[in-house]
């Protein structure tokens, strides 16, 4: 439940526009993990904001200097647009939410059957 909490406060918080909200991300070639492609809200405007350049040395992901273009591309979308985002955003997350309770209960059973097993032998 808490992580449901966390999901709701994070995307209100983007609806603000005291934060962005990260759809996906990409690991650089130091393992961070990095925003592929974003929503923020400035000013009124709701901006989808991604990698322009895969190859960028700013972003970690290669030794692109990005002189002649810019490292990420910015354009404006309509409200349909971002509650479209907003609403797979929300569905993936509650996926990996139930996943990982999912994950968190078989391995408690499996525990619990271990220590049955090897109790025995203890």
């Amino acid at each position: 439940m808490e992580d449901v909490v966390i999901l709701f406060e994070d995307v209100v918080e983007f609806l603000k526009g005291n934060r962005e909200l990260v759809l996906t991300t990409v690991t650089n070639q130091y393992g961070d993990k990095i925003p592929e492609k974003y929503m923020e809200i400035e000013d009124g405007k709701i901006l989808l904001i991604g990698i322009n350049c895969y190859s960028s040395s700013w972003l970690g992901l290669g030794t692109c200097q990005c002189n002649s273009h810019d490292v990420r591309w910015k354009r404006e979308i309509s409200v349909k647009e971002m509650i479209e985002y907003l609403k797979n955003y929300i569905i993936s997350k509650l996926e990996e939410i139930k996943r990982r309770e999912e994950n968190k209960e078989v391995i408690s059973n499996l525990i619990r059957d271990l220590e049955r097993v090897f109790s025995k032998y203890l």
